[in-house]
């Protein structure tokens, strides 16, 4: 479906049945802008998709697993926080009272993180 201009001014929301192909597409001012699909909003672009918010965060959420897929994965910023990530139990070594609060990100074969106190070995029970 394509139109040149499709101002909506007092319609609650635009059915759509197939696809729509535009240039540009904005709530108005105040407003959220919302994209709903009973199985899935599809977002395409031929050469890259860029998402930005120029006042506050962006955040992905799903009721099941999120998977980003890609040739590489870039994380940068200032500080990059891994929350929930399991830990091994802490054994009162002398390397642990020497180096208090430090930490190894260890990774599973599977692809499954973990943190431990000392070195990265983890039986079946973690990986």
């Amino acid at each position: 479906m394509k139109f040149d201009m499709l101002l909506m001014g007092l319609i609650i929301g635009l059915r759509v049945l197939r696809n729509i192909e535009t240039g540009f597409v904005r709530s108005s001012a105040g407003s959220d802008l919302k994209l709903r699909a009973l199985k899935r909003v599809s977002l395409k672009g031929p050469k890259s998709l860029d998402v930005s918010s120029f006042g506050g965060a962006i955040r992905a959420k799903a009721h099941g697993h999120v998977k980003i897929a890609g040739q590489k994965l870039i994380l940068s910023a200032g500080d990059i926080v891994l929350k929930n990530v399991r830990s091994l139990p802490q054994n009162n070594t002398e390397k642990t009272k020497k180096f208090g609060q430090v930490y190894a990100l260890c990774a599973c074969k599977s692809g499954k993180v973990f943190v431990t106190h000392g070195h990265c070995k983890a039986d079946y029970q973690v990986c």
